[in-house]
């Protein structure tokens, strides 16, 4: 019987024979560089209308806004900007806690750049009343 259907492995998605990569092509395909890859092999998530660069930090915020539902801090900016001399740090988070002004940056041991640890001691030194935290 002659069936006018797609032959099965157009059927399944798959390439025809003739569509096929060749060793060559397969390689040369897994060697391109992703331009829009992180560096750190982060992820970046989107949760609560919110864009985070990692899920470790969409994590935190989640616990932050439990914490502060639960009455244990207040204020909670996501993101906040701070002007340094001559450029600006934008941490993670900012919230009050106790009374005091905590701010708040994920970081991994791969993501303490020499840059961040340069913005964050300049802003550390600018921003003396603030608590500053790194989490975890």
């Amino acid at each position: 019987m002659i069936s006018n259907s797609p032959s099965r492995a157009a059927d399944r998605g798959q390439p025809m024979p003739s569509e096929r990569m060749t060793a060559a092509e397969w390689q040369a395909l897994l060697t391109q560089h992703d331009p829009t890859a992180n560096k750190h092999h982060a992820k970046r998530t989107f949760y609560d209308g919110i864009w985070f660069d990692s899920i470790a930090e969409s994590q935190r915020y989640a616990e932050l806004k439990l914490m502060q539902r639960g009455g244990l801090i207040t204020g909670l900016e996501v993101h906040p900007v701070y002007q340094l001399e001559d450029c600006k740090y934008i941490p993670d988070f900012r919230y009050t806690e106790n009374g005091v002004t905590v701010v708040e940056d994920v970081k991994s041991p791969s993501t303490k750049t020499p840059v961040w640890r340069l913005k964050w001691k300049g802003a550390k030194r600018i921003y003396t009343e603030v608590d500053w935290r790194v989490y975890p």
